[in-house]
């Protein structure tokens, strides 16, 4: 059994990316940080990873309706909200964070 190699594993992983919902991810990923302030400034109870997932199903089964989306096309909505809520949490909260502590740091709060 011959293994793959990182070119071609590197293909794989842009072939899966290229094939998922962009538009998706970004609006929810927005909605997501909307949320997240909103319940800030309310004062909601909610704890917010189950907020972040209840905006992303949400929003993702009125996306579907609304385009009206096939087995396959959900499927690939799917995919796109899990990659989304793993892709905010691994990279952009810590970019976020860090900006926000650079902020803070540089305005001496």
């Amino acid at each position: 059994m011959e293994t793959p190699s990182l070119i071609e594993i590197g293909k794989l992983i842009l072939d899966y990316a290229l094939h998922l919902d962009w538009t998706f991810i970004i609006s929810f990923i927005l909605l997501a940080y909307g949320a997240i302030q909103l319940k800030e400034k309310e004062g909601l109870k909610m704890q917010t990873r189950y907020l972040v997932a209840l905006t992303g199903l949400i929003y993702g089964t009125v996306l579907a309706f609304l385009r009206d989306y096939s087995l396959q096309q959900i499927d690939v909505l799917f995919q796109s909200f899990v990659f989304a809520l793993v892709f905010h949490k691994l990279f952009i909260d810590k970019v976020l964070k860090y900006i926000q502590e650079k902020i803070s740091t540089k305005a001496g709060i």
